[in-house]
């Protein structure tokens, strides 16, 4: 009996630890490159936007997250009875 326990907790142990090996990471996953930093956003269609040179000096300086329908006039009196919102349709570059 006794033989059958330690050979039951060796294997118990073996595992324990194939589980926690496989489980760990040494390094914790990082990011090389922040991206939500310094984007430009422009309310309306650009279709010439889409060029890489493009001049977008004049458009507005956003970082992300960004929400552009807080800058609009919010709608009280809405036709379909709902409550009001904020304009958020719309296209923007």
């Amino acid at each position: 009996m006794r033989g059958l326990v330690f050979v039951f907790l060796c294997c118990l142990l073996l595992w324990l630890n194939a589980c926690r090996n496989a489980s760990v990471e040494d390094e914790p996953y990082a990011w090389d490159h922040a991206i939500n930093f310094n984007w430009r956003f422009a309310k309306g269609d650009h279709p010439e936007a889409i060029e890489p040179g493009f001049d977008d000096s004049s458009w507005e300086r956003v970082d992300l997250p960004h929400d552009w329908a807080i800058s609009g006039p919010f709608d009280s009196l809405r036709a379909d009875g709902k409550t009001g919102k904020l304009p958020w349709r719309g296209e923007g570059w």
